[in-house]
């Protein structure tokens, strides 16, 4: 029997589980009284994730931003984090293991209250976050490519198999600084900026994963009348990954991980966004293998 053996991707647990999370914030004294919540916006990111006996203990922040007008009829923002650690029992889950995580926030609701002083400055968070926890190993595979007899005629059975191998993860960042222009002496004030990204693609080349996306920047603004100004741009960019020429398949995902901007002039904004990239690359190949003799 002519044999072979190679590495093969094996699926040592995988678990999901449903977190409720529910915090009261208060507002700055500084700030005015909420009069309505015009909207709202949450994302989650992964900060951490550890096997250890049959367990994930991951570590994620819940980053939610209100715009809301106050009882002077202005537009005010208010920002926070609430810092999440989970632990989720994944079967056969080990410290070596490869991780793949993943986090959706599959609803976000936030409510306002007013106290006994007749002041509306605090918020009641209600999020329900979904983990996705998957552990995977590199094992050894053995199998039977070929054979023959001196003494017998042989009838054999053979298969094709793809085989996914050797995964490796992927935690980079990646930075975006842009200028957004905007109709002359239309641009006073910024009230809003919000980011997300989109169409997240990848390709192999020359040895490199190139990553291109979409990074999606929804702005309100306010020019010198007063009047409000809702603008919504789609920013390209492309990140690289250093990847041995082995690897031809990737499970990549890009999330902005903070953001900030900065008035240029009355028609200049400038953007700034950081992008945390991860997720897996590995190998997948075809093999024949004997399945009956």
């Amino acid at each position: 029997m002519l044999k072979k053996s190679t590495d093969y991707l094996k699926l040592c647990g995988a678990k999901s589980k449903l977190v409720v999370m529910e915090q009261e914030y208060n507002l700055p004294q500084t700030s005015g009284n909420i009069e309505n919540i015009i909207k709202t916006d949450a994302s989650i990111n992964i900060l951490d994730c550890k096997f250890v006996a049959d367990n994930a203990i991951v570590k994620a922040e819940l980053c939610f931003e209100i715009l809301y007008r106050n009882t002077d009829k202005k537009c005010e923002t208010f920002c926070a984090s609430i810092p999440i650690e989970q632990m989720i029992d994944v079967d056969n889950a080990k410290e070596g293991c490869i991780k793949s995580v993943n986090a959706d926030i599959c609803s976000f609701k936030i409510k306002p209250f007013t106290d006994t002083d007749g002041e509306c400055k605090t918020v009641n968070v209600l999020a329900k976050i979904s983990f996705d926890v998957i552990a995977l190993s590199n094992e050894k595979f053995e199998y039977v490519e070929d054979c023959y007899s001196i003494n017998n005629e042989l009838s054999v059975d053979k298969c094709s198999a793809k085989i996914c191998t050797v995964a490796e993860e992927i935690n980079q960042s990646h930075q975006i600084r842009e200028v957004l222009g905007y109709d002359e002496n239309s641009l006073c004030k910024v009230i809003d900026v919000n980011m997300n990204t989109s169409d997240i693609e990848c390709s192999f080349d020359d040895e490199q994963l190139n990553i291109s996306g979409i990074l999606n920047v929804m702005t309100i603004t306010e020019n010198d009348t007063g009047e409000l100004i809702y603008i919504e741009k789609a920013i390209d960019f492309k990140h690289k990954v250093n990847a041995n020429s082995k690897f031809n398949g990737a499970d990549v995902y890009a999330t902005v991980d903070n953001c900030s901007y900065s008035i240029k002039s009355k028609s200049d904004l400038e953007i700034r966004a950081q992008i945390n990239i991860g997720g897996l690359i590995y190998c997948c190949e075809q093999v024949s293998l004997m399945t009956n003799i």
